[in-house]
């Protein structure tokens, strides 16, 4: 799929003073929230989109700085502003419950929405949560060495893969355990999101999600052990960082009736590298409704 090809996906508009770009299924379906990661976009679920729109109304969003949405050149847009973005689209939209799939910084992006419906500024509901790779990896983390190792690999691959398109191409290759899993054109495709409207300077903030990442933990672990919402696991376990831990750490301090599904043979990217498996944990979830 070529960037003009998912560019017709989405529909742009106008929020917060900034150009929001998602994709909107349109059904009377339940709604599913798919929020990206860092240095990605919704393209990374382009597989399983025909997939998870046979069964919701898929809201699949580009962040801020990231995809086709707008990309401030000399600013961070914080994971409040993500936060808050999202939540004014959701209310645009009339939303009032829904799903969530989320990867790495989209987590941290969950974990605001989930902060500002615990205080009651938001009346919506999330019935079910899915963590990917990276989802709390720092925040979890028991060992100070072993997070600071994590966080030095983030920002180090950000701003090494924003150089060029031959070393985007290593660093996303090795991020899966079979690097022909993803083909020339979509790693052409990835990077062309990555650089529409000049966006690889949003990379150069990548530090700033570690500093909110680390100023926020205490606030956000305790608002993720008192919601209501379920929450599952869905981990590759062959990722680059070889973070076996913290799928069982999410488990072990949420406490709560949960499904971890540990993919063997399968790197950071699940839904671009298996996305068969990916739909099979989401589609059964939903059949057990």
């Amino acid at each position: 799929m070529q960037i003009s090809d998912w560019k017709e996906n989405h529909i742009t508009i106008k929020l917060l003073n900034e150009e929001f770009s998602y994709i909107d299924t349109l059904s009377q379906k339940p709604v599913i929230l798919v929020i990206h990661g860092y240095g990605s976009s919704s393209y990374d679920f382009h597989k399983v989109l025909g997939d998870l729109k046979e069964s919701y109304r898929v809201l699949m969003p580009d962040l801020i700085g990231f995809g086709f949405s707008s990309k401030p050149k000399n600013y961070y847009f914080s994971i409040v502003e993500q936060a808050q973005i999202l939540i004014k689209l959701i209310d645009t939209l009339k939303i009032q419950e829904f799903s969530v799939i989320c990867q790495g910084f989209g987590a941290s992006v969950l974990c605001e929405i989930l902060s500002l419906i615990q205080i009651k500024s938001v009346e919506i509901e999330i019935h079910k949560i899915w963590f990917l790779n990276l989802s709390l990896s720092i925040e979890l983390s028991m060992d100070i060495e072993k997070q600071r190792a994590i966080e030095n690999f983030i920002t180090t691959t950000f701003l090494k893969i924003s150089s060029t398109f031959g070393i985007y191409k290593k660093y996303t290759k090795d991020s899966f355990f079979n690097p022909d899993a993803i083909t020339e054109e979509e790693l052409k495709t990835g990077w062309e999101l990555l650089n529409y409207n000049n966006g690889l300077k949003t990379l150069d903030f990548v530090k700033y999600w570690i500093i909110e990442i680390n100023h926020c933990t205490t606030r956000w672990l305790k608002v993720l052990s008192e919601t209501t919402s379920t929450i599952d696991i869905i981990w590759g376990l062959n990722d680059i960082l070889k973070d076996y831990e913290t799928p069982e750490r999410i488990q072990f301090f949420l406490k709560t009736t949960q499904q971890m599904h540990l993919i063997d043979k399968c790197g950071y990217f699940i839904a671009l590298e298996k996305p068969k498996e990916f739909m099979a944990f989401i589609l059964n979830d939903e059949l057990k409704k």
